[in-house]
């Protein structure tokens, strides 16, 4: 076992760290009857953006009863908006909330959440729904039960599993939405997301005043391997967990004091669930809701970040981007006139980062930030189609996956896939191109299961995206 190296990082004023990138742009969208906050980002296979939240109004005829509504919405990587659904289920809680979204093998795309009871976003009942790809809707379904659900990942036979509270900690829904069993272990898992050794890791903590921050590692069956308390010597609670290149995986949340959030923090595991390092960053109070691993091995963590004034104290919204040695690389916050938030982030293929959540209590947002600080003239090039990008779907995948590039203009490209260890195991393409999009399969049959990389080269311009094959 690895020695466990243990840090914490004080943010000092003195110390100067990098610009914070600069937002390309901002979609908000106003909620006229009450709460509303978009909780869940995925980035598509077209490079776009899948948004999944929640939103509130009343319930007529009954117009002093409040509800909650399920909402997805679909924008453009330059951030036009293509299509939005919303529903509410008619059954006795009349509320829904969605906490998740994932695309599908298809282009469509699985949404999972709460039955919520009005205007309280109370749990009543797992819910999950399943879009196409232009946002009609395929299936619906209410599982009865204390709980409901937080997050999803895709099984290998095509269902999927789904991490959440209550009688449903962890849920297996077939492909057309059929429950097929569910587990009640007396955990709330916030997240869950596959491993590199077939497996997947769940975070969350006890329902019964046990430790607030436990990790749950699965089989595909729902077999428990192990559950361990976070052990990173802090008292914390975790809200996200990400696979990272190493096989591992990352946890994000906040250090808590008396059951407060004081500080974002980060923690590094092996597959094993063994600690290797921890990261605290002192921005009282503040918490971090979603971490994804970057292009360059860093991180990014979304969250919130509360400030003291003389009229009161307000949150505002707040992205940290680490180095790959955990240190804090910048920070940027917005807002912060009233109670915003971020729930989630997503890293592009061009390394710029799409956020989501609240705007105060009535409105829900989607803000493109750069990759770093920008020219004015660069930010209409940072929104155009034909950049350079390179993307991959599905992803993880069996056996096969297509990898999707784009060329700003007429170059030479070559595409390969390497394995972790940096030795390349596959030439997808080496020849000259036109400007625009490109596509090219990439079969791994021949290949063990674990994480790869494809790495894109044309001129000046290098880029790469992780793969994830599971057999």
């Amino acid at each position: 076992m690895k020695a466990a190296v243990v840090a914490i990082l004080l943010l000092d004023l003195s110390i100067a760290f990098a610009q914070p990138p600069d937002t390309v742009w901002t979609r908000t969208i106003y909620a006229p009857h009450g709460s509303t906050e978009a909780r869940a980002v995925y980035l598509t296979q077209d490079g776009g953006y899948a948004v999944a939240g929640m939103c509130c109004g009343h319930l007529p005829p009954f117009h002093h009863y409040w509800f909650y509504k399920a909402f997805v919405a679909k924008f453009t990587r330059a951030g036009d908006l293509s299509w939005s659904w919303e529903d509410l289920w008619h059954g006795d809680g009349g509320s829904l909330g969605a906490h998740d979204i994932l695309e599908t093998p298809d282009g469509g795309f699985i949404i999972v959440g709460n039955d919520c009871f009005y205007g309280n976003d109370y749990d009543y009942s797992l819910w999950a729904a399943r879009l196409t790809a232009d946002g009609d809707p395929l299936w619906e379904r209410v599982h009865e039960g204390y709980g409901g659900g937080r997050a999803v990942a895709l099984a290998p036979d095509g269902g999927f599993l789904i991490a959440g509270v209550g009688d449903f900690s962890l849920s297996k829904l077939d492909s057309a939405g059929n429950l097929l069993w569910n587990r009640n272990w007396g955990i709330s898992l916030e997240d869950i997301t596959p491993l590199a050794d077939d497996n997947y890791i769940c975070v969350g903590h006890s329902e019964s005043g046990g430790p607030a921050c436990l990790m749950v590692k699965v089989t595909t069956d729902g077999d428990t391997l192990w559950t361990r308390d976070c052990n990173t010597s802090f008292d914390e609670l975790a809200n996200a967990v990400t696979a990272t290149a190493d096989g591992g995986f990352a946890i994000c949340g906040s250090l808590q004091v008396l059951s407060y959030p004081r500080d974002m923090f980060m923690a590094l595991k092996t597959a094993d669930g063994d600690h290797l390092m921890t990261r605290g960053y002192e921005c009282y109070p503040c918490e971090a809701m979603d971490i994804r691993q970057a292009n360059d091995g860093g991180f990014v963590l979304a969250g919130s970040v509360t400030f003291h004034g003389q009229s009161g104290d307000s949150t505002c919204i707040g992205v940290l981007r680490t180095e790959p040695n955990l240190d804090q690389r910048w920070m940027k916050t917005w807002g912060g006139t009233g109670n915003d938030g971020a729930y989630a982030v997503v890293q592009d293929s061009d390394s710029c980062y799409a956020v989501v959540g609240h705007w105060g209590s009535d409105s829900w947002y989607i803000a493109k930030l750069a990759a770093h600080p920008m020219e004015v003239d660069e930010r209409d090039h940072a929104a155009a189609p034909n950049v350079f990008t390179l993307r991959s779907f599905p992803n993880p995948f069996n056996p096969a996956t297509t990898l999707s590039f784009t060329l700003p203009r007429p170059a030479h490209a070559r595409l390969a896939v390497y394995d972790v260890l940096g030795r390349e195991v596959r030439i997808v393409a080496d020849e000259s191109l036109t400007a625009g999009e490109h596509r090219a399969s990439f079969d791994g049959s021949d290949l063990p299961s674990g994480i790869y990389f494809a790495r894109l080269q044309s001129g000046e311009f290098v880029t790469t995206q992780k793969l994830l094959l599971l057999k």
